[in-house]
């Protein structure tokens, strides 16, 4: 039965004769056109976009807007692109000039802000230019506490990595999302080499993260104790790395069947399991059905689910498992996925099938021992130097690979 309902609501959402899309719900009295300044909460972190030229995009909870003398209350949420000097103010081996007047704040999620907005560009879909920023602390309450300990926590996390170099800057993007220090030409070769699932958080990193607190809850606790701590170390991995489409997908797939072995019944198909996601996804976040990373995420997950069993038939048990494993998943993931990208990036790039043998468990090691390393350096801040030099000589295999692979040419449209 979960398997026809999400296929009635894919259907009912995708299907051009219904056109359901999120209902807009920004609501102001002062003309958009005419709005010089909004005020309200952050409810995203700011998120790195080429957007005018290198800007970062963040969601606002609007409050208040204001037209010249004129004021309006407002509700709904809006996106802003703010400029990366004001954004990065705060940032390690960020230098900007910035006026005399500009207060140097924290921008992040729960942040209240006050944004002027540039109203020489007009963009459709409540989406709006920022000139300037200012924030005026967190929101009052544990809720604000909380998400200041997050900001400050991962600003702290982006100056460690940053002493690390190149490789930190992969480290940061890997368990944060955070690309300010990836370099650009290395961001732009796992896409072009079909891995740009690598660098978005999704399963492949909540699984990691999971599978290392259970093993050390196992070792420390025994059985039943460790469950509680693997559930709340994926909780805590989201809550600081942020909830992107991919990574909430991972989260309530995690939790079903966490929540299955708590109560001690028989786990979900993973068909099924998808499923439900799907559901509880479109009701949660109905503004993520229409991103890239979300039909990517689904898409990806279903053909490794649907497509690589018939696959698989084709290849003996005998010829190397491993490798045709993962090039089974590969090849299901892209079939799947192939119509999402024609349709948003024009091309496919089928030698992700072939790349993601070899660099996806390189990239695995390279984020056990980056995890180990954070670790160990925290207790004990003078094997930081050690750390750095074994990390960036693993960086620098992921980057040798990647830069080969990105040279298969991809299918264009």
């Amino acid at each position: 039965m979960v398997r026809i309902a999400a296929l009635i609501c894919a259907v009912l959402i995708y299907i051009p004769l219904f056109n359901f899309r999120p209902a807009d719900n920004f609501i102001c009295l002062l003309k958009r056109s005419e709005i010089d300044c909004i005020s309200g909460t952050a409810v995203s972190n700011p998120v790195r976009s080429s957007f005018m030229g290198g800007t970062y995009r963040i969601v606002l909870e609007c409050e208040r807007a204001f037209s010249g003398t004129c004021s309006s209350a407002c509700s709904g949420t809006i996106t802003a692109y703010i400029p990366s000097s004001i954004v990065e103010s705060l940032y390690p081996g960020k230098i900007y000039s910035l006026p005399a007047d500009y207060k140097s704040h924290l921008i992040s999620q729960g942040a209240k802000l006050t944004l002027n907005i540039n109203r020489k560009k007009q963009f459709p879909d409540n989406v709006f230019l920022v000139t300037s920023a200012e924030c005026e602390g967190f929101e009052g309450g544990l809720t604000g506490k909380i998400l200041k300990v997050r900001a400050l926590s991962r600003l702290n996390f982006k100056r460690l990595m940053y002493n690390w170099g190149e490789a930190g800057g992969f480290l940061l993007a890997l368990l944060t999302g955070s690309r300010e220090y990836t370099q650009k030409e290395v961001s732009e070769s796992f896409v072009n080499s079909g891995l740009a699932h690598i660098i978005a958080l999704s399963g492949m990193h909540l699984s990691m993260f999971g599978a290392l607190a259970l093993l050390f809850g196992r070792k420390i606790t025994g059985r039943k104790v460790s469950g509680i701590i693997q559930t709340s170390a994926i909780l805590f991995f989201v809550w600081f790395a942020g909830l992107s489409p991919s990574l909430f997908r991972a989260l309530i797939c995690a939790l079903i069947y966490l929540l299955s072995d708590f109560l001690r019944i028989k786990r979900a198909e993973p068909v099924d399991a998808l499923c439900m996601t799907f559901l509880i996804h479109t009701v949660c976040f109905p503004e993520h059905l229409f991103e890239a990373s979300f039909l990517l995420s689904y898409f990806a997950l279903a053909g490794i689910l649907i497509i690589t069993p018939q696959i698989k038939r084709f290849f003996s048990p005998r010829f190397f498992p491993c490798i045709s494993n993962s090039l089974c998943q590969g090849t299901g993931a892209q079939v799947m996925t192939a119509p999402v990208s024609i349709a948003f990036f024009g091309k496919i790039m089928p030698g992700g099938i072939i790349s993601s043998v070899f660099v996806t468990p390189a990239v695995m090691i390279f984020l056990y021992c980056g995890l180990f390393g954070v670790l160990i350096c925290m207790l004990m801040p003078f094997l930081s130097p050690v750390f750095n030099a074994i990390i960036n000589v693993i960086y620098c295999v992921i980057k040798g690979m990647v830069f080969f692979f990105a040279k298969i040419p991809a299918v264009t449209f």
